[in-house]
């Protein structure tokens, strides 16, 4: 989970992890939250294709209006928190 955007905390978030096999929620209940903005394009930048993201936002926000991966339905869901967490 990222919850600071202090650069050297998020390049340390990211160690240890094959981010090719790593799901990414991305949440954010405005869809436009400028923190978790910067964590998406920052680990988008380190993958390829957008199949290891995962939106959650409310309908009709800057998020769910990204392109999403073809095929992909472009569904999206409501949470009553928002936040941002890793699997591994």
């Amino acid at each position: 989970m990222l919850d600071s955007t202090a650069p050297d905390g998020v390049r340390a978030a990211a160690q240890g992890f094959d981010l090719r096999k790593t799901l990414f929620l991305v949440s954010s209940k405005s869809g436009g939250t400028t923190e978790v903005d910067a964590f998406y394009r920052y680990f988008r930048g380190k993958v390829d294709g957008g199949a290891s993201f995962v939106a959650i936002t409310d309908a009709d926000t800057p998020l769910q209006k990204r392109p999403s991966r073809k095929g992909s339905g472009g569904r999206s869901s409501t949470l009553p928190t928002s936040g941002a967490a890793t699997a591994r």
